[in-house]
Order: structure tokens, then sequence, then C-alpha cells
């Protein structure tokens, strides 16, 4: 009998380092998945590479600008007297994405939060015996039915 004690208490040892494991590589994968972060991380670290490359595209992107602005132009040259039709429409197509996009921001970042919680929690440690024996039902419930939903692929 003692004997299957310590190898039950091996192999919740063993599970436990396993679902800590999981839980750091979900955590590498969610810090390299925000590209915010990483271009961060990189800059800083890279700064002496950074500054004079930026200083550099800044110098290109004033020269092309100031080229663009001196281009000479014939006198037969027909100027335009504004957008065409389908330029106008092009463009009240993009305003109204964009504005549809900005309005719905706040509901897709907490469907989507929502959704990587779920699929995070699911390498949550299980809870000890003696901690489930006292729990409520109304807990085990709404467990069994999360859990439920996780199985029939709805989330």
């Amino acid at each position: 009998m003692v004997e299957i004690d310590r190898r039950k208490a091996a192999l919740i040892a063993e599970l436990e380092i396993s679902r800590g494991e999981i839980r750091r590589s979900v955590r590498a994968c969610e810090e390299n998945l925000n590209l915010v972060s990483v271009l961060r991380r990189n800059v800083r670290g890279n700064l002496k590479f950074w500054l004079p490359g930026a200083a550099l595209g800044g110098w290109v992107a004033s020269k092309i600008v100031s080229l663009q602005l001196r281009r000479p132009r014939s006198v037969r040259e027909v100027r335009s007297t504004g957008p065409s039709e389908a330029g106008r429409s092009v463009g009240w197509v993009v305003a109204l994405l964009k504005m549809a996009v900005d309005l719905l921001r706040p509901t897709l970042l907490a469907m989507a939060t929502e959704w990587l919680a779920r699929k995070v929690s699911e390498f949550a440690p299980v809870q000890g015996e003696a901690v489930r024996a006292e729990a409520s039902t109304e807990s085990r419930e709404a467990e069994a039915q999360r859990r439920a939903h996780t199985r029939n692929g709805m989330f």
C-alpha cells in the first residue's frame, strides 16, 4: 500500500511538472504572438541599429517627397478638378469599413479574449480530490457544462 502511494505521489509530481511546462510554453507562444512587444524588445535590444536606420529612412523619405514637390509640370498637363466618381465611392467604402472596425473592436477583442481564456484554462491544473469534495454542486454542474461545450466543439 505504501508503494502504491509513493508511485501515485511521483506520478502527481510528474503531472504538475508537465503542466508547468505546458503553461510556460503557452505563455511563450502568447508573448511571441504579441507583435508590439516583440518589436519593442527588438528595438530596445538593437538600439544602435534602429536609430541610424530610422534616421536614414527619414532622410530618404524627405528626399523622395522633395523630389515629388519640385517636379516640373508642363503647361499642357491637364489638371483634374478633383477625385473621380470611382475614387469617391471607394473612399466612402474605406471610411465606412474603418468606422465599422472601430465600433466593433471592443466586441471582437472581448470575444477573442474569452475564447483564448477558455483554451488556456484547459491547461489549468486539476484540483485535488479533497478540494473537489468541498466544491458545491452548482460549481460542479457549471464545470460539467463548460466541459461539455468544449467537447462538442462549441468553443
